[in-house]
């Protein structure tokens, strides 16, 4: 698994609850799948992840969700 730069956990972010409403429906449970967070939960053993996350970002504080 890897982001650059990602909303790591868009289902819990308004701004992009919009964004995955557009794109995917109503349906929260298909979000799931597109959510970093989620899948990580998800997983049965082990998946090395990568995190690119530069602290110029000016959606990291309000919409990125790194905690």
């Amino acid at each position: 698994m890897s982001a650059f730069s990602p909303i790591s956990n868009p289902i819990n972010c308004p701004w992009r609850q919009k964004a995955l409403t557009a794109y995917l429906g109503k349906d929260k449970a298909m979000w799931r799948n597109y959510d970093a967070s989620e899948l990580m939960r998800q997983a049965r053993q082990f998946i090395p992840i990568k995190v690119d996350q530069g602290k110029s970002d000016d959606f990291m504080t309000d919409h990125g969700m790194p905690e």
